[in-house]
């Protein structure tokens, strides 16, 4: 799956989410912070008041997890 813009400042958008069934965005120690179900190919989120700093965006399907790192700045 695909995030950009990378770094964010205002919203991010995931592409290739197809048949995943879980999205997860932690911050960098570990805490979650978004944890939705998912049924879209794409999805953008709005990060305007999210803290700044390294997230890491997992997406599951199946027991499968795929990660991607984040800045928001």
């Amino acid at each position: 799956f695909k995030a950009w813009p990378n770094p964010a400042s205002d919203h991010v958008s995931l592409s290739g989410l197809g048949g995943s069934q879980r999205l997860m965005m932690l911050d960098i120690l570990g805490r979650t912070v978004l944890d939705i179900p998912v049924s879209d190919d794409v999805l953008n989120i709005d990060v305007a008041y999210w803290p700044r700093g390294v997230y890491l965006v997992k997406f599951g399907r199946n027991g499968h997890w795929a990660t991607r790192k984040l800045m928001l700045r």
